[in-house]
């Protein structure tokens, strides 16, 4: 075969082989993308009203430390976000569930808290207090007053005064002609003295300047003092209750009174965890604020609460009325919190540690919480 031939017959080979040597070669591996902080889906951040971490505002927008806190670390670690509003008990089971990707506010870390969800590094470090009614406004007689300004009390008042004009008309109708000294002369001077005698009798005080001396007479007056104690028994009896149902029966100096007091507490806080363990008696209320409103309104003696929260809002509403003892007691550190193994804790702890050691968190501690904050 000539030289020609043989280069032929190569190129046929070559060209026949050639498929099934693209078809046998191994595929190029597939190209894996960077890691990234970012992340496609929004997070859910749950967030509850707790002044002055976190305050909605009349548009709906939230604001305060512990949000202003988690915007720049979401702005650090690009993490799109949208916030889902909870009351506090409620926040805790959500971030225990796994129903959210974190929750944000002054969240106490805790040993119980610990095993059911984890926790960022705190960012702020607080302690529990006790707001008390100002000594200025220990005796609320306002509430007292309006205790007494109703339907029941008008009527009890329109009748005590129909019941009075009646004995005094009858005890100067029948003494008119024979006690004409003490009930008699003209019908105005008369009726003025009956009435005189009806009131003093009614009120206990008997002065004695005035005495019916016949028998119906007399036997009008056995029924009207009768009537008189009953009455004054009554109406004693209900303005004691009033004036008691309206204070605080039991004055705190310190938090060795608890024992003996009524507190608030938030539903679901450490405050409530202190009070059981503590066996204090207490009543839980869904807001800081609903408890302190509940100390104005003598439902209870004290607010057990985060001491930043109660100092602010008894400022912000509550000043000269409600104060804070200047006794402090068991520490909280304050938390993001997340559910358990979140992929989310380790770089966040990174970025609050970076910002609370920054100028800028200063400042917004400044805003918040004034200088000394």
């Amino acid at each position: 075969m000539n030289k020609g031939g043989k280069a032929f017959w190569l190129a046929v080979i070559f060209l026949t082989a050639l498929p099934f040597v693209a078809f046998s070669a191994p595929a190029a591996p597939a190209t894996t993308p960077a890691k990234s902080t970012s992340t496609t889906k929004a997070l859910v951040v749950g967030i509850y009203e707790s002044p002055p971490f976190c305050t909605k505002m009349p548009d709906g927008q939230w604001t305060g430390l512990s949000v202003e806190l988690w915007k720049t670390v979401a702005h650090s670690l690009n993490l799109r976000y949208h916030w889902s509003e909870y009351e506090f008990h409620d926040l805790l089971k959500a971030v225990a569930n796994g129903d959210i990707d974190a929750a944000i506010g002054p969240i106490s870390v805790t040993a119980d808290r610990e095993v059911i969800m984890d926790f960022t590094h705190p960012y702020y470090v607080s302690d529990l207090a006790i707001a008390v009614p100002a000594k200025d406004s220990f005796y609320p007689w306002g509430e007292v007053a309006r205790e007494f300004m109703t339907v029941a009390w008008l009527k009890l008042i329109i009748i005590l005064i129909i019941m009075l004009t009646l004995s005094g008309f009858a005890v100067w109708w029948f003494e008119r002609h024979q006690n004409h000294a003490q009930f008699g002369g003209p019908w105005r001077h008369g009726l003025g003295s009956a009435f005189w005698w009806a009131a003093v009798t009614m009120s206990g005080v008997g002065y004695g300047d005035k005495t019916p001396i016949t028998v119906p007479g007399r036997a009008i007056a056995l029924v009207w003092m009768f009537i008189s104690v009953i009455t004054v028994a009554l109406v004693t009896g209900s303005v004691t209750s009033a004036v008691v149902a309206n204070r605080v029966v039991y004055r705190i100096h310190s938090p060795s009174d608890l024992g003996r007091a009524h507190v608030a507490v938030l539903n679901g806080s450490t405050a409530e965890q202190y009070a059981l363990l503590t066996r204090i008696d207490y009543s839980i209320y869904s807001t800081v604020l609903d408890g302190l409103q509940a100390v104005l309104k003598r439902e209870v003696d004290a607010c057990l609460a985060n001491e930043v929260q109660l100092r602010y809002i008894t400022q912000q509403q509550f000043r000269r009325k409600l104060e804070i003892l200047p006794f402090t007691f068991q520490r909280e550190d304050c938390s993001f919190a997340l559910p358990n193994n979140s992929p989310l804790k380790e770089s966040l702890n990174r970025a609050i540690l970076t910002e609370v050691e920054s100028d800028h968190w200063r400042a917004i501690r400044a805003q918040y919480l004034g200088k000394d904050g």
